[in-house]
């Protein structure tokens, strides 16, 4: 079976077909969108293959820019013209980078030379020139650049879910009923993303107390002697609201902040 993988830009994308059997790339290419496009629309014997996944562009909830929107505009384009010509009967699969980091490096940090570097060591370890080789003599990656080998990633994630009996990258996912912290993934523990993760709520929980420990130094459930200005927490120092403790000292220089920035405006 061959697999048609497409990394997308919003000018150029990075394509590769490889061979699911053995990982092995057919044909390569970084080409025009246009050009892409038409060769998906025509059936052009290099792009031709039985599965097609296309990377997909996921929000992280920053503000980002018009190449982004562009990008997304052509994935669409891509998906249309794969699902009306030589392709019709099954949708393209979207996948995200950080299942592709997660698959490859086995961290949603890991960086593009990190997966690189992770393909050289599965499939051209002791090769040189990174795997490329020469033109006398080509090695596995021979002729790849960046774009093309963020298409590989994809196309080998694909491939290794295929041989596993998914025909979806998510499945291996969703067939799990814990986290990684042992927590059930039952209906009140569980939260779906916009982008379709599932995360474990105990640990959202969890890891919020950690952070605020780190923040202001005091362990969770403890009572601190000071608030987080470093102001103590005696008598005279502070008063009760419905929300608990509060800092008199810090709401004095809060009303005195606010006093001046009215009389700076006025």
């Amino acid at each position: 079976m061959r697999i048609l993988a497409i990394d997308p830009g919003n000018t150029e994308s990075g394509w590769v077909v490889i061979d699911s059997d053995s990982r092995e790339p057919e044909h390569i290419g970084k080409s025009p969108n246009h050009e892409l496009l038409k060769l998906i629309l025509t059936g052009h014997d290099d792009i031709e293959a039985d599965h097609v996944v296309i990377e997909m562009v996921a929000s992280y909830g920053m503000a980002v820019g018009a190449s982004v929107f562009e990008t997304c505009v052509w994935i669409g384009r891509f998906c249309e013209a794969v699902r009306g010509n030589w392709y019709p009967f099954s949708e393209p699969d979207l996948v995200y980078r950080r299942d592709v980091k997660l698959h490859h490096c086995h961290s949603a940090k890991a960086k593009d030379a990190n997966i690189t570097q992770a393909l050289i060591d599965r499939f051209a370890s002791g090769q040189p020139n990174r795997g490329k080789g020469t033109k006398a003599d080509p090695g596995w990656f021979y002729g790849f650049k960046a774009d093309i080998w963020a298409a590989y990633a994809l196309a080998v994630l694909t491939a290794d879910m295929v041989a596993k009996g998914r025909n979806r990258y998510r499945d291996i996912n969703r067939e799990k009923t814990h986290c990684k912290r042992g927590h059930l993934y039952s209906a009140e523990n569980t939260y779906v993303t916009p982008q379709g993760f599932r995360q474990c709520l105990k640990c959202n929980v969890l890891t919020a107390r950690a952070r605020r420990t780190e923040r202001t130094g005091v362990e969770f459930g403890s009572i601190a002697a000071y608030c987080i200005h470093g102001h103590p927490y005696d008598e005279a120092n502070t008063f009760m609201t419905p929300k608990g403790r509060r800092c008199r000292t810090c709401r004095r220089v809060s009303q005195q902040r606010f006093v001046a920035t009215k009389k700076a405006r006025s």
